[in-house]
């Protein structure tokens, strides 16, 4: 093991965390006083190891957190002014974007991101004791609600549907089952 780059200098130790792989470069979060807990980017070297944006400006820290990556960018959780949403990142501050929600309804309080079949997956529950399972394909410019689990207490491990010809286990340990309409 060796050390890349010293994030905070001295004896304080900014706790990288959530580290997800994507091609050649490395993501993770990282704890910094100026910017907080943001998302950083690193191919190995001291050079190339740096914040790819600081989502919530200022020192207030938006800990990034669950990375995956899915269909040539890392997606994760992370908050802001605007609460828990999922992001999307391609490296760069430019690329690095909330996936807006397809008719949001309730409030939604993202709390699971998951990739699967080049998807990226996130549950969201609500304060009327719902969870809601959400999808983007692939380059997919927003969230879409695929299924709304009601009444049960905002568990994830619940049984969930997600399409006719996706069958299996998920992540998580849920069951997939096939959608009859």
């Amino acid at each position: 093991t060796v050390l890349v780059n010293d994030i905070v200098a001295g004896p304080a130790d900014s706790g990288p965390s959530a580290f997800a792989v994507l091609g050649d470069r490395a993501f993770f979060s990282a704890a910094e006083p100026s910017t907080g807990r943001e998302l950083w980017v690193t191919d190995g070297t001291a050079e190339h190891t740096r914040p790819v944006a600081d989502l919530w400006p200022g020192p207030a820290s938006s800990n990034p957190r669950q990375l995956v990556a899915v269909a040539g960018a890392i997606c994760f959780l992370a908050s802001d002014d605007a609460g828990t949403r999922v992001w999307r990142s391609d490296g760069t501050p430019e690329g690095t974007v909330p996936l807006p929600v397809a008719a949001p309804g309730d409030d939604l309080l993202f709390n699971r991101v998951f990739a699967w079949r080049d998807a990226v997956y996130a549950y969201a529950s609500t304060a009327s004791d719902s969870v809601s399972l959400f999808s983007a394909s692939p380059g997919g410019a927003q969230l879409e609600r695929r299924l709304v689990l009601c009444g049960c207490g905002g568990e994830l491990g619940v049984p969930v549907v997600l399409a006719e010809e996706d069958h299996g286990q998920l992540p998580h340990g849920g069951e997939v089952h096939r959608l009859v309409e």
